[in-house]
């Protein structure tokens, strides 16, 4: 993943997969689950293959159907 303001390498350093938990980091962030806009598609690319880098599964994502 690419930081939209450097340019710089990112890394995926933890996944938030309990509603319970995310919902209250949103509120306490006073943030909404509206966005303006879905994200372009390569951003969700770019989360996924984190994903699977993280799972040890890169090869399965990259040869699997999209």
């Amino acid at each position: 993943m690419t930081c939209p303001r450097c340019g710089g390498r990112m890394k995926v350093v933890a996944f938030l997969t309990e509603h319970a938990v995310v919902d209250r980091i949103i509120g306490y962030l006073k943030l909404t689950f509206v966005a303006s806009k879905p994200p372009p598609s390569h951003v969700f690319e770019q989360v996924a293959l984190a994903a699977a880098d993280l799972l040890g599964r890169r090869e399965e994502f990259l040869t699997s159907p999209r």
